[in-house]
């Protein structure tokens, strides 16, 4: 690994990129090899972070969560609809994969969401958070 990995500017940070892409990325994410890589990653540091493409369009993210501890999916509002949401979700729970989070980018200000669990609110970008059953109401 050593030559491969790119030291970053910020203190105990590398990166090491993907660099080009394989004839078949999906077979060589499901391979022995990936996995030996996972776990020397895993060893010799801290956090590992993997950056996929999106879900929908190919199996990269898919196959990588199942060498993760957890993943967090990331959408990007007005992007991706309600049925893509749940079907990228669905491709996870296939795999058992351990889906820790949620994260959607671009999510417009000063309006109300509700989630079912939490309220979601926003004004003059400062997003506040209020428990259920205590809506905030518009201003």
């Amino acid at each position: 690994m050593q030559g491969l990995k790119q030291e970053s500017e910020i203190e105990n940070l590398s990166v090491l990129a993907s660099g080009f892409v394989p004839p078949y990325p999906a077979e060589m994410l499901a391979s022995k090899q990936m996995e030996k890589l996972a776990e020397t990653l895993a060893q010799n540091y801290d956090y590992v972070i993997y950056d996929s493409p999106p879900v929908m369009a190919v199996t990269d993210a898919v196959l990588l969560s199942r060498l993760v501890d957890g993943t967090i999916v990331i959408f990007d509002h007005g992007k991706v609809n309600r049925q893509e949401a749940v079907e990228a979700l669905e491709q996870f729970k296939k795999v058992q994969a351990n889906v820790v989070g949620l994260v959607i980018n671009n999510m417009p200000h000063g309006r109300s969401y509700y989630n079912g669990y939490q309220y979601y609110y926003g004004k003059n970008n400062d997003t506040h958070k209020a428990q259920r059953g205590h809506r905030k109401t518009k201003n």
